[in-house]
């Protein structure tokens, strides 16, 4: 009596965990486009119906950028650069408000910190759809120290995938190709048998306390890789730099490393042919005469600097015939 008493309770007990396990599997269906990625990551590729080759997907993402297609027929300029083009204050008084407002249609794609590397890489995203005429690509005497702190972040995310435990591959056969628990148990015992003990992890420096070397050969290969790629897409790259703010409120000697980096691309520049805009002297004429160019808070251009600033890429865009004349103005 005792003995059937105990396979009637196991009999319900198994009963039970059948139908929990089946609720499971028709759960994880109905609701799977509102399952945590975690989730989903573990059971994709199991089949949505046993009879059915069909199987559980992450839904496709497509990147879209301000709209870039319907502006690529009337885009004039796209300009890349860092905080400088990025402009956090009102739109009206970013630089490339003052190009929009002369007539021509323009577009930032600028990132706050980055460097000529991760600029390049924007570029290769966006001009294909985009189709600007002009691309006006700021420069700032820090890109070639950012550009190497990409470098070793990106070493160092290699360095730590390299020495990452493998994790098994999922159950692609027998039961794991229709139940999505089976496949679940079945990755985590894997995972469990391959997985060594971890050490605690070390926390490296951050990018600040360690030292890069401000090497301009990056940032001029960058340029060459962008110019080369604007060009066969029937663009044209105005190279637009921004002088360090103790370059013009004080001797250039008190910021020889930027002046330095400046000279070096100036002086690239005319051997390449490249089209490159430095402000300098406008900039510096402006402070000795009493104007103030630079906000000493944040080191960046104020409203007039980036007014001056703008006024010398028109100039140079118009001198140069890089775009055609615009008679109307186009409202952002």
């Amino acid at each position: 009596m005792l003995k059937q008493s105990i396979l009637c309770r196991l009999a319900r007990l198994i009963s039970a965990l059948i139908g929990l396990a089946l609720l499971f599997e028709i759960g994880v269906r109905v609701f799977w486009t509102t399952l945590p990625n975690e989730l989903r990551l573990a059971i994709v590729g199991v089949r949505l119906l046993p009879w059915s080759e069909e199987t559980l997907a992450l839904p496709a993402t497509k990147l879209k950028v301000q709209d870039a297609e319907a502006q690529a027929e009337s885009l004039d300029v796209l300009a890349l650069g860092d905080s400088f083009t990025f402009c956090w204050m009102d739109a009206s008084d970013c630089w490339i408000a003052h190009l929009s407002a002369h007539g021509w249609r323009a577009l930032s794609a600028a990132a706050l910190g980055s460097g000529s590397t991760e600029q390049l890489n924007m570029l290769r995203k966006l001009l294909p759809s985009l189709k600007p005429r002009l691309i006006i690509w700021q420069w700032y005497h820090n890109d070639a120290e950012d550009n190497c702190r990409l470098a070793r972040r990106n070493v160092t995310a290699q360095a730590t995938a390299e020495s990452a435990p493998e994790r098994a591959p999922a159950i692609g056969s027998g039961l794991g190709r229709y139940s999505a628990l089976a496949r679940m148990i079945g990755n985590w015992l894997r995972w469990r048998a391959l997985t060594p003990p971890q050490p605690p992890p070390v926390v490296p420096a951050p990018d600040s306390e360690l030292p890069c070397e401000s090497d301009m050969t990056s940032v001029l290969d960058d340029y060459a890789a962008g110019i080369a790629l604007a060009a066969e897409h029937g663009a044209t790259v105005v190279i637009a730099l921004v002088p360090h703010i103790d370059e013009v409120e004080s001797a250039q000697e008190s910021h020889l490393a930027a002046t330095q980096a400046r000279q070096i691309l100036r002086d690239h520049c005319a051997a390449r042919g490249y089209h490159c805009v430095d402000p300098f002297e406008t900039l510096r004429a402006a402070y000795r005469s009493g104007q103030r160019m630079y906000n000493r808070a944040d080191l960046h251009l104020t409203a007039e600097g980036r007014r001056l600033f703008a006024e010398a890429l028109i100039a140079y865009i118009e001198q140069h015939r890089l775009l055609p004349e615009r008679t109307a103005t186009y409202a952002d």
